[in-house]
């Protein structure tokens, strides 16, 4: 069983590591994504951690998977164009993570 916190962590540093190298929200979430696999989290896991963190308002990622098979299939929709995280999203990492 994989720890959620510790999924959500790691994708909090790697949101703010992948946006330094480049300001494509598709490429940073491919990117995030990429290193959640190579660490070995599930897809299941990855978005079930990617909602926890749109749900509590520290990711621009929305993720649903109400019209799909599972979580490893959810669609993910853009909130805002610009920043991966939120100002939350940032704050938290800053504080707890970094």
């Amino acid at each position: 069983m994989q720890d959620y916190d510790e999924i959500e962590n790691f994708l909090l540093a790697e949101f703010v590591k992948a946006s330094k190298n480049s300001e494509n929200m598709k490429a940073i979430l491919s990117n995030v994504t990429d290193a959640s696999e190579a660490k070995g989290y599930t897809d299941e896991n990855m978005m079930r951690a990617l909602k926890d963190l749109y749900d509590i308002g520290f990711t621009n990622y929305e993720i649903d998977w109400s019209n799909t098979p599972g979580p490893e299939h959810a669609r993910v929709t853009l909130r805002d164009h610009h920043e991966p995280l939120t100002v939350s999203g940032y704050r938290y990492w800053k504080e707890n993570i970094r």
